[in-house]
């Protein structure tokens, strides 16, 4: 099976260069990691220095669906399966260097102990939607820190059913090296979010409200959790207003608001 790294990193550092739009048409490509960012390491071909080079939208030809709520059954679209099973997989951003992104119609697969999708300190106005992103190992399927000002709408995350449930499938975090949510983050809108089969199904983290610090005042419109060990925990929360909670099937608890957590406003939760 051919590696497709090397190929598609250069068509996203031309299309950030040129300050086009990148789009990867239906088919399946087994890259290990891909940098939306400079990385003085990893990826020197991204535009670097400034915040404002590199904005890029990055278009799929539609998430691959599954039937059956089986791994392995899916139908056409725009599939990037990440096979290193340590590594993160896609990454977008990092506290030096990160750029507005719109990501849509993309399923991404893996099996790691890392990070599949990773989303670090990126400015305001991204969106990401309609996106399918399933982690078969122990790892994050996806995880956002220090996200302002941004839109996450229609995105699905799956764990492997059938090895048993591990892992996290989406992880909010503003924790900073010393415990605490010092870093920043916050007005953003999450819109029809779902995890399934996985140990923590949602994890929202220091969605945080302090003078200067924190996250501030996020809005969730359609949360559900299914058939994960822990279905949706808010932790540390201050200032958001959840509206449409569906949880089902899940062993240890539905829902946790836990850890100085307040000012969480739940409406229709079922």
């Amino acid at each position: 099976v051919a590696d497709d790294t090397a190929a598609i990193q250069a068509a996203i550092n031309a299309a950030a260069t040129a300050g086009k739009s990148l789009y990867i048409p239906a088919g399946i490509y087994d890259v290990t990691t891909l940098y939306f960012y400079y990385d003085a390491s990893n990826n020197t071909g991204y535009p670097s220095g400034t915040r404002i080079q590199g904005r890029m939208i990055v278009q799929g030809e539609g998430c691959s669906n599954r039937t059956n709520h089986t791994w392995i059954d899916y139908q056409a679209g725009t599939l990037i399966n990440c096979t290193s099973t340590t590594a993160d997989g896609l990454k977008f951003g990092n506290a030096s260097n990160s750029v507005s992104m719109h990501v849509r119609d993309i399923a991404v697969w893996g099996d790691t102990s890392g990070t599949l999708v990773d989303l670090d300190y990126l400015p305001q106005y991204s969106h990401f939607r309609d996106l399918f992103i399933g982690n078969r190992g122990s790892g994050t399927a996806l995880k956002l820190r220090s996200i302002w000002a941004s839109l996450f709408e229609n995105i699905d995350l799956q764990g492997e059913p059938s090895t048993g449930v591990q892992g996290k499938g989406i992880w909010f975090d503003n924790e900073g090296t010393s415990g605490t949510p010092t870093i920043g983050g916050g007005l953003n809108t999450f819109i029809n979010i779902t995890t399934s089969y996985f140990a923590t199904g949602q994890q929202w983290h220091n969605v945080y409200q302090a003078s200067g610090t924190g996250s501030r005042v996020n809005t969730f419109i359609g949360l559900q959790s299914r058939r994960c060990t822990q279905g949706i925990n808010f932790y540390h929360g201050f200032n958001c207003e959840v509206t449409g909670l569906w949880t089902e099937h899940n062993t240890s608890y539905a829902v946790k608001i836990a850890e100085t957590a307040s000012d969480i406003t739940l409406n229709n939760v079922q």
